[in-house]
């Protein structure tokens, strides 16, 4: 938007100049007609209104956007159904299935940003016990929700903005990298129960 203001300020400064050259132009004969000059304005107006739609990037963000705002809410709810079917030792499998289902659009969504987050280090894990696994799976999915709703802010902000700070897409970058530990885990979970 701001590019656009600044464009047609600029373009209302050139006419301004054209006119005001027009004006000091001693032949009443060269100088423009307030209907041309009006014109004028209009064509470089939509000159300029083509080329700011030309620079904007393809909405494939927003379209991405919306799959990824209404999974964190979903994601919440999975993590508290894990929590409850950890602590009542209930069966895992509908809640980890929950789980790897949302960690998709998350997923899809970073990868579009072109995220260069670490990969987990797997070999630490493979020495938990089974208990041990099912917590850890707990425990990931618990700080991805927590950071997930913080980022759900962000997420809004840039989209108005159309800007995004470094220091959100290293945030994000860690959320891609629990997300993908997150999926490990469940995967593991998921095939021992």
């Amino acid at each position: 938007m701001r590019v656009k203001s600044n464009l047609i300020v600029s373009l209302g400064i050139a006419v301004s100049c054209a006119s005001a050259y027009a004006q000091t132009n001693t032949n009443p004969d060269q100088q423009p007609s307030m209907a041309e000059t009006a014109k004028e304005f209009d064509r470089l107006l939509r000159v300029s209104d083509q080329l700011h739609r030309s620079t904007l990037s393809a909405p494939r963000a927003s379209t991405s956007l919306s799959p990824v705002l209404r999974a964190i809410p979903e994601f919440r709810k999975a993590t508290a159904d894990l929590r409850d079917a950890v602590g009542n030792s209930e069966g895992m499998r509908a809640p980890l299935q929950s789980i790897e289902k949302l960690i998709k659009p998350f997923t899809e969504y970073f990868k579009e940003l072109n995220l260069k987050s670490p990969v987990p280090d797997i070999q630490e894990l493979k020495t938990y016990s089974p208990k041990d696994l099912v917590w850890e799976t707990l425990t990931t999915a618990e700080r991805v929700d927590n950071n997930l709703q913080i980022a759900n802010r962000l997420l809004r902000e840039s989209n108005q903005s159309g800007a995004v700070t470094v220091k959100t897409l290293q945030f994000y970058g860690e959320i891609d990298s629990d997300l993908k530990r997150l999926k490990w885990l469940v995967g593991k979970v998921a095939a021992q129960r």
